[in-house]
């Protein structure tokens, strides 16, 4: 485990201990930045607001020598709009990934997210749907994308 990886499990214990006296945990599945790419959270629901930890792989690439993937953990929260269906909320975590070698090998790219969701049945559960603008610097270059969520809490 890297320097970075410490400092963000670190990040996530301290993020959820405020959440002992939860009203609501859920579990996720789906692809966008609240599952770190196509993969899973786990989400600590209080009144207008979510916590959530995801994992989960970003990008995957194959060729005739290698493939590879690109994964890793991201850590969010998102608070409700008026009380809606409506969520807007902040991320950190995996965004892309990009090859660093010539056999393809694939890097996790970590940055930051500003998201936007919106959940059809009732607010933080069953089918959501949403973007989220993201920005990272991998090389030392500020990158941003645009990322697309399809998912389902449980």
């Amino acid at each position: 485990m890297n320097n970075s990886q410490t400092i963000f499990l670190g990040l996530s214990l301290a993020f959820f201990s405020t959440a002992t006296f939860a009203t609501d945990y859920s579990l996720g599945i789906g692809f966008g930045l609240p599952y770190s790419g196509l993969g899973l959270n786990i989400s600590v629901n209080e009144h207008n607001s979510s916590k959530f930890l995801s994992t989960g792989c970003i990008a995957h690439q194959n060729n005739s020598d290698n493939s590879s993937s690109a994964c890793g953990i991201g850590l969010g929260w998102q608070h409700t709009i008026n009380g809606s269906h409506h969520t807007a909320g902040l991320y950190t975590g995996i965004v892309s990934g990009k090859t660093v070698t010539t056999v393809g090998d694939l890097e996790a790219i970590y940055g930051l997210g500003i998201t936007y969701s919106y959940y059809f049945q009732k607010q933080f559960k069953g089918l959501n749907l949403g973007t989220a603008l993201t920005a990272s610097k991998p090389d030392n270059d500020l990158n941003f994308g645009l990322n697309l969520q399809l998912g389902y809490q449980l």
